[in-house]
Formats: structure tokens, sequence, C-alpha cells
């Protein structure tokens, strides 16, 4: 058991796991590739103090170095669900579970907008996460709504545990490359999921593709879906000023947070974190 998991390996979850390792405590850090995080892809950050004129990869990539060197372990898994039990708390992937006595959620805010549907079908035929409950659909039909890259993996996954597969790719920006030429791809721009008290399908251009249950595959789920009764304040997690959230033992930090999106509110964010989640184990 790790005394702070922290969910995002960007700016935000790196500070805080630099600091944690600073006065001690064990920290894992759970994470996409670095590399498909935002700052990667920028090509020039030049309002971060001291560091002028630096790629956004460079700079990830030293952060990331950083917390190496301090002692962090990183560890490539997507975290479906954190579920708190008496005084510590429980980490899902996939069918692997982790435990940890406090949790800084650092995961960056989410890019794709929720699809009509979504808040009300979650958990009813709607699922975040396909090696979670892919099992649970064997033989039948399903969606993978592909919002990330990681929607490849799943779908290939879904359909060699014998899923009746279709992708569906939002106007088509996600990249498929080596996905079973048996598997049928939708390229559509409007959807909207189906369904009263259960998902029957998904709405494509207003045309109605039924199925089991449908996979919304993204890099960032919602807050309030990865921890159950989180309180949000228009989509970002509410924090107070030590970066406490409405659970005790959970921290936020950076993009999850709201506005401004900027690497340095991130760090000074993780931070905080950090330290109010070392303070809050002591306290206990």
């Amino acid at each position: 058991m790790t005394d702070i998991a922290i969910i995002g390996g960007g700016p935000a979850g790196l500070s805080a796991a630099v600091q944690a390792r600073a006065r001690g405590k064990s920290v894992t850090v759970y994470t996409n590739d670095i590399h498909r995080n935002w700052l990667c892809r920028t090509p020039l950050v030049d309002n971060y103090l001291g560091l002028p004129g630096i790629s956004g990869k460079e700079m990830m990539e030293r952060f990331f170095d950083h917390a190496k060197r301090a002692g962090a372990q990183v560890e490539e898994k997507r975290i479906t669900s954190v579920l708190p039990m008496g005084k510590t708390f429980l980490l899902s992937a996939g069918s692997q579970v982790m435990e940890a006595q406090s949790i800084i959620l650092a995961m960056g805010a989410a890019k794709s907008p929720q699809i009509p549907g979504e808040q009300q079908l979650m958990g009813k035929g709607v699922s975040t996460c396909a090696t979670c409950d892919g099992m649970l659909y064997r033989g039948k039909r399903v969606l993978v709504v592909a919002q990330s890259p990681l929607a490849l993996e799943d779908s290939i996954f879904l359909y060699e545990i014998g899923c009746e597969v279709t992708v569906v790719n939002p106007g088509g920006r996600t990249n498929l490359e080596g996905l079973p030429e048996t598997i049928p791809v939708i390229s559509g721009s409007k959807l909207a999921l189906e369904g009263a008290d259960h998902a029957v399908g998904l709405t494509v251009d207003r045309i109605l593709y039924p199925a089991d249950c449908v996979f919304l595959i993204r890099d960032t789920s919602a807050p309030d879906a990865l921890v159950p009764g989180l309180v949000l304040d228009s989509g970002f997690i509410k924090t107070a000023r030590d970066q406490s959230t409405s659970i005790p033992g959970v921290f936020a930090a950076g993009d999850c947070t709201g506005l401004p999106l900027q690497v340095g509110k991130a760090v000074g964010e993780g931070l905080t974190a950090a330290l109010s989640a070392i303070s809050w184990l002591a306290s206990r």
C-alpha cells in the first residue's frame, strides 16, 4: 500500500510526487504515456518562470525525470474508480485493485464534452472501461466511441473476448490504424445515447445503432464518474485553498480544478495538494 496515490502524470501530479517524496512519503503515480500529455504537444512554452523558450515536450520530460529521480513509482495504468474504504482507498485499473492511504487527483481536464444521455445512463449500459466491463458483454453487440487513441486497444480487446464490436469515430479524428478490418467503423459528428432506464444504443447523425453496451473511451473520465460523490463546480473538481475536495483524504490539483489551464498553476497546486495530503495523514 502506498501513502499517496496520484492519478495523472502531468505537471500537477509530478509536482505533487516530488514534494511528497521530499518529505519521505511513498508515492505511486498512475498515468498514461507521458508523451500523450497535452504539454508534450505544445511547441513552445514561454511563460513558465525561469524556463523561457522551452518546448512542451522537453519541459514534460524534465518534470518526469525529476519525479523519477525523487523516487516516485510511476505506473502506466488507467484508473477507472476510486472508492473510500474506511481509512484507505481502493483504486481499480481493469481487473487490478490497488490500495492507498490518500489520493491526489491530477488527471487534467476532460477534453471531450459529455454525450447527451451520458449522465443519466452511466453504469446502465454505458461504460468508460472496456477491460472492467467487457466480459459482461461477450457475445453481445457493443459500440466503442473513440475519443482517445486508447480506443484502438480497447476495441481489439472487446473483439478478442467475443463481443460484436462496432467503432464510432466522431469526425474521424482518432487514429485507428491497426484495427481489424472485420470491425466496422462509423464516422459521424452528432451523437446521443438512447434509452430510459438502460442504454439501448447510440444515435449517430440521427441513425440509431442498437447495442447492449456503449463504451466511451477517453483519455480523461469525468471526475465524479471516477470518484463517486465528488462535488464539482461547472464540471471541475471543487477544492478549498488547501486543494482538499469534498471527500476527506482526496485532494485535487491542476487542470481538473478549473481555470486557468496553465503549467504554473498546476505545479503550484500539486505542491499544495501534496503538503495537504501529508498533513491529513499525520492528523489521523
